[in-house]
């Protein structure tokens, strides 16, 4: 997980290690969007999604998931 920017515009970068050289990357205005990023990628490159879904469509299904705990 890295940084850039100043306080009010922050990046954030995040790297889901998979495999012995595999990886996804992910860039963000969050933490979390970043590491969604870089795991949707890491899914896709394993061949476990048939598409990359889009953000909203990750964040509503998360947001599913909390809702039934």
């Amino acid at each position: 997980m890295g940084a850039a920017g100043p306080g009010h515009r922050r990046e954030y970068t995040a790297e889901v290690p998979f495999g012995t050289d595999g990886k996804g990357l992910g860039e963000g205005r969050t933490k979390r969007a970043a590491e969604q990023m870089a795991a949707r990628e890491a899914l896709s490159a394993l061949g476990a999604l048939d598409k990359l879904p889009q953000a909203d469509e990750v964040l509503e299904a998360v947001a599913a998931h909390e809702s039934k705990r």
